[in-house]
């Protein structure tokens, strides 16, 4: 959903697809003078604001909640709908974040999200390149398809940290990014 250098936008409808409207796409707060975010491997700048929308994921309760991953690997959450949108700032300030870097993109994206039915302050979120990131030490849930990285959040998204306990931390030029859960057998 990026309509190139009109950037992203989305619409939605709400008479199921007989008509459209626009709404506001996320955004980045105002960038800092000193932030200096470059890629990795090219070293060209960051853009400071969402290139394309990856996925947007609903609450799975039916609220008007919804996630947003984007490139660059920005992610979003909106309490409204789509109204209004906040940068999700616990994933996108931490250190390693400068690291990631695009997988078939010049920019990492936050490609997948998934919201745990059962406890939806459980986030898990996939990044291209991006490592394994937990914030919980009994990991039960998806794994990682395809050798995807997995972040993970159990406080609605707004703490994220390294993986500790069962899960490890799989660095972005890590051989493999799939990791197994100990506690589901065949579950990866």
């Amino acid at each position: 959903m990026g309509h190139g250098h009109f950037g992203a936008k989305l619409h939605r409808s709400r008479n199921g697809g007989e008509t459209w409207e626009e709404i506001a796409a996320p955004r980045w707060p105002e960038k800092p003078a000193d932030a200096d975010d470059r890629n990795p491997m090219s070293g060209a700048p960051w853009p400071w604001s969402p290139d394309q929308i990856w996925i947007l994921e609903p609450d799975p309760r039916g609220l008007k909640a919804l996630w947003c991953g984007t490139i660059p690997g920005g992610l979003f959450h909106s309490p409204d709908g789509g109204a209004s949108w906040r940068l999700v700032r616990s994933l996108w300030d931490r250190p390693e974040r400068k690291q990631w870097m695009g997988g078939g993109y010049d920019f990492p994206g936050i490609h997948s999200i998934s919201v745990d039915p059962r406890d939806p302050r459980r986030v898990l979120a996939g990044v291209s390149t991006g490592g394994a990131w937990l914030t919980e030490s009994r990991p039960s849930g998806p794994g990682c398809p395809n050798g995807t990285p997995i972040i993970s959040s159990t406080a609605t998204g707004w703490r994220w940290r390294p993986t500790a306990g069962r899960w490890r931390w799989a660095p972005p030029r890590a051989r493999s990014g799939c990791l197994a859960t100990p506690a589901i057998r065949g579950r990866a």
